[in-house]
């Protein structure tokens, strides 16, 4: 699981991407509101988008967050790590506790020096991101209908064929 993104305490937790290579990835992640809710979503990445992927995974964190209007912002090591020791004192039995804080040996301060929130583009109803393919697009249904009668036709024709084929013993 990879923490993408936040926005007034919303965040995506990416869970895995299924690859069906040269053609398209699906993304599997959770969204998190700012008030605790989730949900498992998943995004099909095709067409322009999969092919411009390359192997820069950013792309896909930058996508995902924007689609729910969030900023992808790189994972920063933290310069200090803190944790609590705890012993059992010998003198009296008593156990005691302590934080201890050690420094970090992969932080460095310079590591997201150069990074910048990406600019979402808007539309024209203000919203950052809009995914309009669905099957409640009304050129989606129109277009599922065609191929659909299409697909009705050259079964019709099929199975003419395959009448005169048995009159004639040819099957």
């Amino acid at each position: 699981m990879l923490f993408l993104g936040t926005l007034e305490g919303a965040r995506i937790d990416l869970q895995h991407i299924s690859i069906e290579p040269c053609k398209s990835a699906t993304l599997h992640y959770t969204l998190i509101s700012k008030n605790g809710e989730s949900k498992d979503l998943t995004y099909k990445m095709e067409g322009e988008q999969y092919a411009r992927w390359g192997t820069d995974d950013t792309i896909i964190y930058h996508l995902l967050c924007a689609k729910h209007g969030l900023h992808y912002k790189p994972y920063e090591e933290p310069e200090f790590f803190e944790e609590v020791m705890v012993w059992k004192d010998e003198a009296t039995g008593e156990m005691k506790s302590d934080l201890v804080k050690y420094p970090n040996p992969k932080y460095n301060p310079d590591a997201n020096a150069d990074y910048k929130p990406l600019e979402l583009p808007t539309t024209s109803s203000g919203s950052t991101y809009e995914d309009i393919r669905s099957v409640h697009n009304e050129a989606d249904i129109q277009q599922i209908q065609s191929l659909q009668q299409q697909l009705d036709e050259q079964a019709a024709k099929l199975k003419t064929i395959t009448e005169l084929l048995f009159k004639n013993g040819s099957l």
